[in-house]
């Protein structure tokens, strides 16, 4: 819906400096979202897999899928057995796909650091 600005009667007069400064112009709405998603998930089975050594750099790669998908990684943490994520979520993404894309990215990327995570999993779900 375009909304075009214009005086009526008294309220007019009121707004008469604002409304001749816009005159013409075409005032659309906008929708404004913030959507922050905290996720928590672990390592199959609960394995004490991700090392101390690794977890800056896991924590930077899925930064860079969560940029990928218009988002924002705010805060990464992680333990041995799981990771905590807070992210801005664009509300152009689903937090499922975003989950997906992020176990499925990192979960790859892992397997390239080392024997130690040739089989790397994240928990299902």
């Amino acid at each position: 819906m375009i909304h075009h600005v214009t005086t009526l009667g008294m309220v007019g007069k009121a707004i008469l400096p604002f409304a001749q400064a816009l005159k013409g112009r075409i005032l659309m709405p906008q929708s404004l979202a913030q959507i922050l998603v905290h996720l928590v998930f672990s390592t199959k089975n609960r394995e004490m897999l991700l090392a101390d050594d690794i977890r800056d750099d896991l924590h930077a790669y899925i930064g860079g899928i969560v940029d990928h998908q218009k988002g924002t990684l705010l805060k990464a943490g992680s333990v041995a057995d799981h990771i905590h994520l807070l992210i801005s979520l664009p509300r152009t993404c689903a937090p499922s796909d975003l989950v997906q894309e992020i176990k499925t990215g990192s979960s790859k990327w892992l397997k390239t650091k080392g024997a130690r995570y040739t089989n790397f999993h994240w928990q299902g779900g």
